[in-house]
């Protein structure tokens, strides 16, 4: 049987570093396999022993994953736990204080699902019959300028701030952000997941990627010229790929049908609540009624006997006024009724020295809005 991956990985130093601190690895785990692309951040001292940390780190922990959880449960612990190792060697003694390191990771299962997740701004790609996505997204000052709207995609590209990173692995944070799939990506024959550093990405177009990746060669000439690209455009920074090409599509997992005993278990189910439901409606001989809401009109007014309900019990009778007088009774129904309208007193009937109180007159509701 064919197998369901391959690979070709390859790092260079570039034209203007003394030594390389970018790492890669690929390893199996009981989840599948893995491939991990780090760099450490030169502007930081060590930044080789951060992204060599990361690395053994990351294996070390996925090495104890199993199916007990989802796999980007496994990658996020697994990247917080490289970020934890980091901090302490730094404030250790080995290595330095401010060490730190991006991390992308990429895990690809038996059954032809790829989980990754990442922190900082390596990325992975994926070119799917022609096209090219960017499945991460950077941790960085340009990519927030970018979300927030101050510039554009296009102004990202070469920017002079792109390597200030909002998160990593390491330096002095305590914390850091790790982003990770919230559900697979069923992999595709002839898929192609490109890892790599930002001294590819950065100095390397998109278009110019996805033309590298589509060309009809092998895996290893294909990372070899898409570093030839990045040293061609400066060669500033370490360079690192890894290309991961999906051989066959993975085993699809079939929808787990009923059984016929279980749809003739529902099938009576049904039967015997349709069958009970008729059997109560004849004997009640209950004609079924919808139910419709109430009309405006008819909803609870002031003079009704449970009006303006207090939560502390019904008032003492002789704090009612005359004006809000209600009829209690014992022998009242449990039914809402109106009391009877008082009739009004008539004009010989009043006190001397009383005013006529006529109609109320309202004023019209002002807005809550304060001027």
């Amino acid at each position: 049987m064919t197998k369901l991956y391959s690979y070709a990985a390859e790092s260079h130093v570039g034209h203007h570093r003394a030594h390389n601190e970018d790492s890669y690895a690929v390893f199996s785990c009981a989840l599948g396999e893995v491939f991990v692309v780090c760099d450490g951040m030169g502007g930081h001292a060590a930044g080789d022993i951060a992204a060599q940390i990361a690395v053994e780190r990351i294996k070390a922990f996925l090495a104890g994953a199993d199916k007990r959880y989802k796999p980007s449960y496994w990658l996020r612990r697994a990247l917080h736990y490289a970020h934890a190792a980091i901090f302490q060697a730094g404030h250790g003694h080995y290595g330095a204080p401010s060490m730190g390191t991006t991390a992308v990771v990429l895990l690809l299962t038996p059954a032809g699902e790829a989980w990754w997740a990442h922190t900082g701004d390596s990325r992975l790609y994926l070119l799917r019959e022609g096209t090219l996505y960017q499945l991460t997204h950077d941790h960085s000052y340009v990519s927030l300028l970018v979300d927030t709207g101050h510039i554009s995609p296009e102004a990202a590209f070469g920017h002079p701030q792109s390597n200030q990173l909002l998160f990593s692995l390491g330096v002095t944070q305590s914390f850091t952000l790790v982003e990770a799939s919230t559900f697979p990506l069923p992999v595709q024959k002839n898929d192609l997941f490109l890892l790599c550093s930002d001294g590819l990405s950065g100095l390397v177009p998109e278009e110019e990627i996805r033309q590298r990746l589509a060309e009809r060669k092998p895996l290893a000439d294909k990372v070899r010229l898409l570093i030839q690209s990045a040293l061609d455009a400066g060669g500033y920074d370490n360079i690192t790929a890894v290309l991961v090409a999906c051989e066959r599509a993975g085993a699809k997992l079939e929808p787990s049908l009923p059984t016929p005993k279980v749809i003739l278990a529902g099938i009576l189910l049904i039967l015997a609540g349709f069958l009970a439901g008729w059997a109560m409606h004849i004997v009640v001989g209950m004609p079924s009624v919808s139910v419709l809401p109430l009309p405006r009109d008819t909803l609870l007014r002031q003079d009704s006997s449970v009006a303006n309900p207090s939560p502390k019990g019904p008032a003492p009778i002789e704090d009612i006024s005359p004006a809000e007088e209600v009829r209690f009774s014992s022998s009242a129904s449990p039914s809402v009724r109106r009391s009877q309208p008082k009739p009004s007193p008539k004009k010989d009937t009043l006190p001397k020295g009383s005013v006529r109180v006529d109609t109320l007159e309202v004023p019209p509701a002002r807005d809550t809005v304060r001027e």
